[in-house]
């Protein structure tokens, strides 16, 4: 059933859309790839002098009008930044515009290892693996089973689905465009133009997959756990190591049956006791214990959420830095730069932060990572021995008062609390459930919900109380998310 879907989808693609023209520039217009043709035509006969000459001019009218055209484009889109946020209130036009003129180029790697991890270095031979890798991807048999993949007969209820089509819509429909295609053949796009036959295909194949006699024995709140999906990122979840082993290998086995294979790279094994003794393995390969590991863009490690908030602002300062020549520009007004800030470089930094454990050290990292982004965006050097509370009014002038970085981060914390407490669904039931155990010797780590408690100065069954009026856990929000005064001395 998968290969015939494949086909049709490929075929009438290629039949009604055709393949679009590739530019490598976007600045780059049809009539520019029309000159390059002709040119790329001139050079088999550039020997003569006649062809020489025909050759030479055509090469400096393209150079000539390809600066042109770069410079033209930069011009027009540094306008579309100023009007978007200053006239035309268009934040969404602007961002975009502020992405596409601070892309970087990504350097072509010059080797690559070969099968057996012996680093190539000659041009040949890695021509020859990219053509022995791309051979094998794109040409791989299915070895799916051919009872499995016929026709599937849909006679269950959507409800009784473990599955729901709604999921496997949504993850469709969040699917990145413009990336290549699997060992299938068939790009993100194709799969979302589709409509609801390919959401029902895809959906009977999904469940077929997943579907098993499998029952865990990990129990939250009493309701029992066996997975957390997005998408195709799967989380089983076991309370032993032979249940885990058993609920990999069932999964393996009807992955298997439909041509599909779990790859043991991006599979790890994570444990909250000591490290796994069993060898568990996926298609003859054992798969490494790990104390961390990323899962939906985000790190989960054993040690809290200190390696998350660490990514963050790395992954923060690399977006700060990138977007120089925007600081630099003195054509854009500071209150437009304050709101790129806030928008291109701080979104980065607050992804997944109601998931965090915010510690002493964590707050502090978070508050020096504000005062060193506003302090690029006003142009403030160590040298010039300026306070952080001076560094902070020079940021409020251009766009009023706003709230510190921390306070966001507590705000949102609080409010997806309040959120999920008011909810009922599986969220909820991890939130404020129970697990069976205790915790190990020692100090006790800081828990999730102890900042809930802290910030808001109740008992956790007070707050689930408090959090079922909107209106009074809103008033308690804007209450509670008070952070201290930085200090006002002097930060390089």
């Amino acid at each position: 059933m998968t290969t015939k879907f494949n086909i049709a989808v490929t075929e009438t693609a290629t039949a009604i859309l055709g393949k679009l023209r590739p530019k490598k520039n976007p600045w780059v217009t049809n009539e520019l790839l029309d000159l390059c043709d002709k040119r790329r035509a001139l050079k088999r006969s550039k020997n003569s002098p006649e062809g020489y000459d025909a050759y030479r001019t055509i090469n400096k009218d393209i150079k000539k009008q390809m600066q042109s055209a770069k410079q033209n484009w930069i011009e027009e889109h540094c306008k579309e930044i100023e009007n978007s946020l200053k006239y035309n209130n268009n934040t969404k036009m602007a961002y975009q515009t502020v992405k596409k003129l601070t892309k970087t180029k990504q350097p072509r790697a010059s080797t690559i290892q070969s099968k057996t991890g012996e680093c190539l270095t000659e041009e040949q031979k890695i021509l020859d693996r990219w053509t022995e890798y791309c051979s094998e991807l794109y040409n791989r048999i299915p070895n799916g089973d051919p009872a499995v993949l016929s026709c599937p007969q849909t006679t269950e209820d959507d409800e009784k689905l473990p599955i729901l089509r709604e999921e496997v819509e949504a993850a469709v429909r969040s699917l990145k465009k413009g990336k290549a295609a699997g060992v299938d053949n068939i790009p993100a796009e194709l799969l979302q133009a589709g409509g609801e036959a390919i959401i029902d295909v895809l959906t009977i194949i999904c469940n077929k997959i997943w579907q098993s006699d499998h029952e865990g024995s990990v129990s939250i709140g009493g309701r029992t756990i066996t997975n957390l999906r997005f998408a195709d990122d799967i989380d089983g979840l076991a309370r032993g190591e032979k249940e885990l082993a058993s609920l990999v290998e069932r999964l393996d086995v009807t992955s298997r049956a439909y041509g599909m294979e779990i790859s043991t790279e991006k599979t790890k094994l994570m444990t909250n006791n000591n490290n796994i003794m069993s060898d568990i393995r996926v298609n003859g390969q054992a798969l490494d214990c790990v104390s961390s590991f990323k899962y939906l863009g985000a790190i989960i490690s054993d040690e809290g959420s200190k390696k998350e908030v660490l990514a963050r602002i790395a992954q923060t300062t690399a977006a700060l830095t990138q977007l120089k020549p925007i600081w630099k520009d003195k054509n854009i007004s500071l209150g437009s730069k304050v709101r790129l800030l806030r928008s291109l470089v701080i979104s980065i930094f607050l992804y997944a932060c109601e998931s965090w454990t915010l510690t002493a050290e964590i707050q502090q990292r978070i508050q020096s990572l504000e005062m060193r982004c506003y302090r690029r965006l006003l142009g403030i050097s160590y040298t010039q021995h300026i306070t952080n509370m001076e560094t902070g009014k020079g940021s409020a002038k251009p766009s009023g008062r706003h709230d510190d970085l921390l306070t966001i981060v507590e705000k949102r914390k609080l409010r997806w609390y309040g959120h999920i407490t008011r909810s009922s669904g599986l969220a909820k039931t991890i939130l404020q459930g129970t697990v069976q155990g205790g915790r190990k010797r020692g100090r006790p780590k800081k828990r999730w919900e102890d900042n809930i408690q802290e910030w808001t100065q109740l008992r956790l069954s007070e707050t689930v109380r408090a959090a079922e009026d909107r209106e009074r856990w809103r008033e308690l929000v804007d209450r509670s998310s008070v952070v201290p005064q930085r200090p006002s001395g002097v930060m390089g």
